[in-house]
């Protein structure tokens, strides 16, 4: 009898303690709030993986593997690559879409390249990994140039062009677009009368 009344208070006394430590409560319910918001993070990240990957995928299928690989093996190359080129592009007005995606297809999933070398190092990655399909379009510049200038080709202020209706993330690629599709040069106009008064020499 002696050794049952004594699990009894045993248990007894350890639901007491329990009751009696609302400090252990709240570090349980703390812990389980860190916990759901670690889940909710780890749920945003997932979803934010997944954006980017379909916003990449639009330059092609095999376009997020090649990015992986060339992250992953970044000591191999003299220069990182950049490409595809359209990553680096950001619309300011959507209403530009259109135009700006007709001025620069040829080069939106084309990678540049600082060198032959890093062209070479990119190629043998693909096929050790088994990457289907050919490399994008290769374009070649020296990674080392300085942003151009382009205040001398600029149209006045009064016109917008493709250089000024876009945001270009890094100046590797913005030199390319301005070399091979002339951005600071196109303008784009917003009506006939715009267009009339280019014609008509009235829009310089």
């Amino acid at each position: 009898m002696g050794k049952i009344t004594q699990k009894v208070f045993s248990c007894v006394q350890f639901v007491t303690i329990f009751c009696l430590s609302p400090s252990i409560l709240r570090v349980i319910r703390e812990s389980r709030k860190v916990a759901g918001r670690m889940r909710d993070l780890q749920e945003e990240l997932h979803r934010a993986e997944i954006t980017t990957k379909n916003a990449v995928m639009r330059f092609g299928e095999n376009i997020p593997s090649i990015l992986e690989v060339i992250n992953a093996n970044s000591h191999r190359f003299e220069h990182l690559p950049r490409g595809p080129i359209g990553m680096y592009m950001k619309l300011r007005d959507r209403k530009w879409t259109f135009a700006v995606e007709e001025a620069t297809r040829r080069l939106l999933t084309s990678f540049v390249f600082h060198s032959k070398r890093d062209h070479q190092a990119s190629e043998r990655l693909m096929r050790a990994n088994r990457i289907p399909g050919a490399l994008p379009n290769a374009i070649f510049t020296k990674f080392t140039t300085p942003p151009h200038d382009v205040r001398k080709n600029e149209p006045s202020s009064d016109w917008d062009t493709i250089l000024r209706v876009i945001e270009i993330s890094d100046n590797v690629v913005r030199n390319v677009l301005i070399d091979m599709a002339s951005i600071e040069a196109t303008v784009l106009l917003h009506s006939d009368q715009d267009a009339r008064r280019i014609m008509d020499g009235n829009g310089s």
